[in-house]
């Protein structure tokens, strides 16, 4: 709270809006508060340093912008070289790319054909891979046609998918099975998935490319 004003002569307590001293009759002067810097005034003076370090930002940059430029006219020769070594990178890297999709697809042209395997009990199977996918068994000596489907995996074995009743075989160790889903990986023909997995010896039989 503020202070009442007091009487410079006396020192009698004033009455606010007084201007003489009702005790001795001096003129009443009120000491005037400091009147506060202005805002803009300020912030013109921060705007103003702002700019000012703005455009030495921009000088400087564009300083250097013009040192690369001259140099780089004067070295056209070494500029040429760094674009042409440029664009061979980025040929190269094309380039790599193709080379893996051109190998994964030749590795998958050379699955299609004949094979041959054999079972515990003389039984023998000729799978005929074709190029679009599909794929029938025959039983050698019998007639008789199973259709299915195949497809390489991951590792680039061999995954067949009979959509009618599969043949069966008996595989290592007497057990004769109905293969749903056989998988052909290294020259064996395993039972399923679950026997390639396992690399299970009871759930395979040794398969070959005849032609």
């Amino acid at each position: 709270m503020k202070e009442p004003p007091l009487c410079s002569n006396c020192g009698f307590q004033l009455s606010d809006g007084v201007s003489y001293c009702p005790k001795c009759g001096t003129k009443v002067t009120l000491d005037k508060e400091p009147t506060p810097k202005p805002v803009e005034e300020s912030q013109k003076q921060d705007s103003n340093k702002g700019c000012w370090w703005g455009c030495s930002i921009i000088i400087i940059i564009l300083g250097i912008f013009g040192a690369i430029t001259d140099e780089s006219d004067g070295n056209d020769a070494s500029g040429k070289l760094e674009t042409d070594n440029l664009v061979e990178k980025v040929v190269n890297v094309f380039s790599s790319d193709n080379k893996e999709g051109n190998s994964t697809n030749e590795e998958e042209s050379n699955i299609p054909g004949t094979y041959e395997v054999t079972d515990e009990i003389g039984q023998t199977l000729i799978f005929t891979l074709k190029k679009d996918n599909t794929a029938t068994v025959k039983i050698k000596g019998e007639e008789g046609t199973y259709y299915c489907s195949w497809e390489p995996n991951d590792n680039n074995d061999i995954s067949l998918d009979f959509s009618d009743e599969p043949p069966a075989l008996m595989f290592n160790g007497g057990i004769t099975e109905t293969m749903y889903c056989p998988e052909i990986s290294d020259g064996w023909l395993y039972y399923n998935y679950d026997a390639l997995k396992a690399k299970n010896p009871k759930r395979r039989l040794p398969i070959r490319k005849i032609k």
